[in-house]
């Protein structure tokens, strides 16, 4: 397989495109999640336009940023990076360097912080891999399964917090929720969602 693709921005006719896209079919919307894969599509205009929409509409953002574009968020919900945007973001060789050999230090929630403070966000999550996730103010631990494929975790992880934020907003147990639903989908090999017997099951433990 070979892709052949372009990573500019959008120009401004599709910009506005995308923002109207948004402004007709937000009404009916929970939450609003932004997937960004820095492919040239969410540019800081359409950034900054769906999270004034949500605003008018009540509705939380929740984004996947990536490191260069992290400065476009203010005033959203929460934002997700993993542990290697994270570092990159604020300029650090490696957010996961361990304490002793006992566990993690206290620098990837220092990380997140930083990245809330600096860039006015809600609240900042990082997954960890094999150690969780962390935001600004708690750890959750990892669930322990057996691993065979990671593919598609990070998208079950933002979907779920943002299913949460939508209904419970900022707790703990959404980010639980989360943990345990990406568990489930790094079980399967291939790119696999939960399925709703997963989601009943998590939900009834």
């Amino acid at each position: 397989r070979v892709d052949h693709e372009s990573d500019e921005a959008i120009d401004p006719d599709v910009e506005e495109s995308v923002i109207g896209n948004v402004r007709e079919h937000i009404s009916g919307a929970r939450a609003l999640l932004l997937s960004d894969y820095n492919k040239g599509v969410l540019t800081a205009g359409v950034i900054s336009n769906c999270i004034q929409l949500a605003r008018q509409h009540g509705i939380p953002v929740v984004a996947n940023a990536k490191p260069t574009g992290i400065s476009f968020y203010s005033g959203a919900d929460l934002v997700s990076l993993n542990a290697r945007e994270a570092s990159e973001a604020v300029g650090a060789k490696d957010i996961l360097r361990q304490s002793n050999g006992s566990g993690l230090s206290d620098m990837p929630r220092d990380t997140a912080l930083k990245l809330q403070r600096d860039h006015k966000i809600g609240h900042i999550l990082i997954t960890l891999g094999e150690y969780g996730m962390c935001t600004e103010s708690f750890y959750i631990s990892p669930e322990k399964v057996e691993v065979f494929d990671t593919a598609g975790a990070g998208d079950t992880t933002i979907a779920a917090v943002a299913m949460g934020m939508a209904s419970v907003g900022f707790q703990p147990n959404i980010f639980e929720f989360a943990a345990q639903a990406s568990a489930a989908v790094v079980t399967h090999v291939g790119v696999a969602v939960p399925s709703r017997d997963d989601i009943e099951r998590i939900l009834r433990a």
